[in-house]
């Protein structure tokens, strides 16, 4: 039993190395559907329809990421066109407005990577921003001679189809441009905190606010009746003189926040903080606009010849054939989530939490999903514990307050309840596991630190660091030891032998990723602060920076079975260690962008990521799925025991024969006879 212990092993270790030095390629999943999505924009000439999603790839926007989807039948379903823009700007690729110009050229503004230009409805991308400061474009114009773009650094003009562009800012007060609006003649400009200007021709803008009760100005639109409409953060206003007066318009919209408006002909749509209302008649009159919309926090609004359309927080798109009184869902090839956190459950399904709208399950690998809770919340931690239920910690702002808890699921994820009693964070951030029901849980603010509880979620008590450090992501080893990430007070251990905390450093980072690979080595990972990936021996042994690894934030960890590494980071995409930290290599084949959030081993030995447009598999199993048994029939690596021990003792005639057919079936189950050969140590097959 001994030797043929030796065998198993020897063999298992170089099917392991064998499938190491394999590439790594990933398949995105189907969905979760929906996600942010902004303003559609209708392209007349082709009867296209285009609407951006608004993907994020790092907590504090160190890089913005994004979609951009394409209708050629009404918006029924969608395709991606993303990939010029990706291809060259892979980080800065969230497209922030669209707009067309008389010859049906489509032109995107983009957050961070200034104008693009499509010269055939949308399909391909070419960059067209020379001369744009900041290169953060919130609104285009396309007039009859020019194109204009409102950026976070004035308004810029463009004669050339945006080959070049020229500063047009003389006479603003305020540079932070947030729509454009054409008229006889002139242009005007909406503002954050300068209100309306006016620039007739080539002159000065002019301010042109009288009747306005406040300067946060949005978005225009114009009707069918030539009549001017205003959204503000006081409410929706009018012009009938080309904005030199505005009137408040009465109704529900009165004096409230307002933030997005389109029409068709007479009929108006307006978003605000008190929910979507429509008009059918130029603003006369106004009406909720409600019937089946999942969410009330609006991202965008858009009109077709047909169709109105709005862009829901977390929900995806929906369309209204009938002026805004009914809506339905419009999501059939959209993938505008940011996948925060994962989870794959023993049974295999996948858990997916997002950025703004809870968790997302799906049952059957990916094919289809269903949103599970947590609506309208970020989603920062999600586990499954050692006997069954499922825990997850959310981070939301509502109402301008922090709104954080730990949930519980104990039906593989189909339901969640808040678990309140002795702690409520406002974001929980990291989850733990001991023995049986004792969760360990690290969050940030009000208060922070570690909370422990003994009996499943039940109830909490403050477990430390003291005083309440506010922190992120955390750890518990195997041996008992607890590590915690704090914001920039450095990294915490509670021993377990001696029950005291001590801090080892990294003070001036934020540590989000934790983890401990089978010797004991500690890995965490930084954000931008501090270079990426640290490591200790463990044991509360001293971090040192890997050097090699690229770049400076490690937002996710995995420490494989096998002592593989994986990393996810915003700017350099997934990277993978073989030599426990030492050298790192990319394997974002497959992941159109570069941040990854999330990365697990799922129970199939797949690795599962999280990202920017959803949820991603690699296409082949990183481990063995059935080590050491690979074929799953019970004899050690698909040899029977008996034919194993011949081997042994020189006899090769029967485990040849298995070597070449592992089942038996014929086939060579993907193994090459000669790399067989070699893992029996030489036997002459």
């Amino acid at each position: 039993m001994p030797v043929r212990h030796r065998i198993a092993a020897s063999f298992s270790v170089l099917l392991c190395a064998h499938l190491h030095a394999q590439p790594v390629a990933w398949e995105q999943l189907d969905g979760p559907p929906g996600g942010n999505v902004g303003a559609a924009v209708f392209h007349p000439p082709s009867g296209a329809v285009l609407v951006p999603g608004l993907l994020t790839a790092s907590y504090a926007n160190l890089a913005s990421a994004g979609a951009l989807y394409r209708s050629t039948d009404a918006g029924d379903s969608w395709t991606d066109v993303t990939a010029d823009i990706l291809a060259a700007s892979p980080t800065w690729s969230r497209t922030q407005c669209l707009a067309v110009d008389p010859q049906g050229r489509v032109f995107a503004g983009l957050f961070g990577a200034g104008v693009y230009r499509s010269d055939d409805a949308g399909v391909h991308w070419s960059p067209a921003n020379a001369g744009i400061a900041t290169q953060q474009v919130r609104t285009l114009l396309c007039d009859s001679n020019s194109i204009f773009a409102g950026a976070a650094s004035g308004v810029y003009q463009s004669n050339n189809l945006g080959t070049s562009w020229s500063p047009i800012n003389s006479g603003l007060t305020t540079l932070d441009v947030r729509a454009l609006i054409a008229g006889p003649g002139y242009v005007l400009a909406a503002t954050r905190a300068g209100g309306v200007f006016k620039r007739i021709g080539s002159g000065s803008w002019a301010a042109a606010n009288s009747g306005l009760a406040g300067l946060n100005a949005w978005n225009f639109h114009r009707s069918a009746s030539g009549k001017l409409f205003l959204v503000t953060d006081s409410g929706l206003y009018s012009s009938a003189d080309d904005a030199a007066t505005w009137q408040p318009v009465p109704g529900p919209l009165a004096g409230i926040i307002t933030a997005h408006i389109t029409g068709s002909g007479l009929a108006l749509l307006v978003a605000s903080e008190d929910g979507l209302f429509r008009s059918p008649d130029d603003g006369a009159n106004w009406f909720p606009s409600s019937s089946g919309l999942p969410g009330s926090r609006f991202l965008g609004l858009g009109a077709s010849d047909t169709r109105f359309f709005v862009g829901l927080n977390g929900w995806g798109l929906y369309a209204s054939d009938d002026a805004g009184l009914t809506w339905q869902e419009h999501n059939i090839g959209i993938r505008a989530h940011t996948v925060n956190r994962l989870c794959v459950t023993d049974s295999g399904a996948i858990l997916a939490g997002t950025q703004s709208n809870g968790i997302w399950r799906s049952p059957d690998g990916g094919l289809t999903w269903q949103p599970r809770g947590l609506f309208e919340r970020g989603v920062w931690c999600i586990r499954q514990s050692p006997w069954g239920d499922v825990f997850a910690g959310n981070y939301t702002i509502t109402d301008g307050q922090p709104d954080g808890h730990v949930w519980r699921s104990q039906d593989d994820g189909l339901t969640w309840s808040p678990l309140d009693n002795g702690f409520h964070a406002s974001a929980v951030m990291g989850l733990n596991f001991g023995a049986a029901n004792e969760v360990f849980v690290s969050s940030a603010w009000n208060p922070g630190g570690i909370h422990y509880s003994s009996n499943n979620g039940d109830s909490w008590s403050h477990l430390g660091p003291v005083p309440f450090i506010s922190g992120y992501g955390s750890l518990r080893t195997p041996g008992g030891d607890l590590y915690f990430g704090s914001e920039g007070q450095g990294v915490w251990r509670l021993a377990a032998a001696t029950n005291t905390w001590v801090n080892l450093g990294l003070d001036q980072s934020q540590q989000f990723a934790f983890a401990c690979d089978s010797a004991g080595r500690v890995f965490v990972g930084n954000d931008r602060n501090i270079k990426g990936v640290w490591r200790s021996p463990g044991g509360g042994g001293a971090f040192q920076a890997l050097a090699g690894f690229p770049g400076n934030e490690g937002y996710s960890l995995l420490a494989a079975p096998d002592d593989v590494i994986y990393a996810g980071t915003v700017l350099h995409g997934v990277q993978r260690s073989l030599d426990h930290g030492d050298t790192w290599e990319t394997i974002n084949t497959g992941i159109p962008y570069r941040a990854c959030f999330a990365l697990v081993l799922g129970p199939d030995n797949h690795l599962y990521a999280g990202a920017p447009g959803g949820v991603y598999r690699t296409t082949a199993p990183v481990l063995p799925t059935c080590d050491p048994d690979v074929n799953c029939d019970g004899a050690l690596n698909g040899f029977d025991i008996q034919s194993t021990e011949e081997a042994v003792n020189g006899d090769y005639s029967d485990f040849c024969q298995a070597s070449a057919d592992l089942n038996g079936d014929g086939a060579e189950n993907g193994f090459d006879v000669e790399f067989e050969e070699q893992r029996v140590n030489g036997a002459p097959c």
